[in-house]
């Protein structure tokens, strides 16, 4: 089985998304954290890792402006490169929110990672949302285009899609409004799906609600979205829904400034204790019956319940097994 760490950059990103996990946080010291990744990079470490993975923050939309910040942040993929020469990389992810224009410097970078020869193992995970992205209709166009855009000069680039399971998208899915087969064809991608999270800057999902609403969702609307999704479109494979296997095993990321590490699967799988759930959390009933859960970065999930989606998850997956 692969094993994947990944390393945030920095936290600078001029989207501006109301629900970012990083809203409110302060910039990162971007020299500071790019010679820590770059030694993390170099250690012994690495080498319990084939999948390396870059998050921000932002790159691409002039965060690379400063040309030894430029050069420093290539200095990791010059890196990436020697590992993948002797056959210790397989696969490189890097986030981008493609909201900008991608001729200032990713298609640069793009044909650096091509003169590496690192291309072809190179990811770009992306996002989607259906409310809070793109708050104008000209910032979701441009990320359409781009999509199109990098497909077709680039037709062996993988470019992954990340999307918050909201209400607003849940809804947007079980009226007909948006479809996922449909979707992933048209722009060349496919789609992972995550949690809905109040992230660093609200207390909890309660006081962040207030603030956005249609954010978090209903267990009932969840359990609805699986039915059609999986059991009638099968535009979704429920094992692979929220899995946490597809996260990284280590994560290197700063809070207030302060470098921070969350080590993952080789411990736990989930990167947290999970809480025991019974078919009857599966009710539609207001009463939560879950044992709280022991370790909690942010406040996640549903608005009804304390109940987390890869609960909801696992417990069909378990229900179902044999059908």
């Amino acid at each position: 089985m692969s094993k994947f760490i990944q390393y945030e950059l920095w936290k600078d990103c001029k989207c501006g998304c109301a629900f970012c996990y990083n809203k409110g946080e302060p910039s990162s010291n971007k020299l500071h954290r790019l010679n820590l990744v770059k030694e993390k990079l170099l250690s012994e470490e690495i080498d319990l890792f084939d999948e390396i993975g870059f998050i921000g923050g932002e790159f691409f939309d002039g965060q690379l402006e400063n040309l030894e910040i430029k050069n420093r942040f290539y200095e990791l993929f010059k890196i990436c490169s020697d590992r993948y020469k002797d056959l210790k990389l397989n696969k490189i992810c890097i986030c981008t929110s493609l909201i900008f224009d991608v001729k200032n410097y990713l298609l640069d970078f793009l044909e650096f990672l091509k003169e590496l020869n690192l291309l072809s193992i190179t990811v770009l995970c992306t996002s989607y949302d259906t409310k809070y992205r793109f708050y104008t209709e000209e910032r979701e166009n441009l990320w359409k285009n781009n999509l199109i855009y990098l497909h077709e000069k680039y037709p062996t680039l993988k470019i992954h899609t990340e999307t918050l399971l909201t209400q607003d998208f849940i809804n947007k899915v079980l009226n007909d409004e948006f479809d996922i087969i449909t979707f992933c064809k048209e722009y060349y991608t496919t789609i992972d799906y995550i949690e809905p999270s109040s992230g660093f800057y609200y207390n909890n999902k309660i006081e962040m609600a207030k603030k956005l609403p249609d954010f978090f969702p209903t267990k009932r609307s969840f359990i609805e979205f699986i039915k059609k999704t999986v059991f009638e479109q099968q535009s979704i494979n429920l094992n692979d829904l929220l899995n946490p296997h597809l996260r990284a095993n280590v994560l290197y990321y700063t809070n207030n400034n302060e470098d921070m590490v969350i080590r993952g699967r080789q411990q736990n799988p989930d990167r947290r204790v999970l809480k025991k759930v019974t078919v009857k959390d599966l009710d539609f009933g207001d009463e939560v019956r879950t044992v709280p859960q022991i370790y909690k970065d942010f406040d996640r999930g549903f608005i009804d319940s304390d109940c987390s989606m890869l609960d909801v998850v696992r417990l069909i997956i378990q229900t179902t097994a044999g059908d």
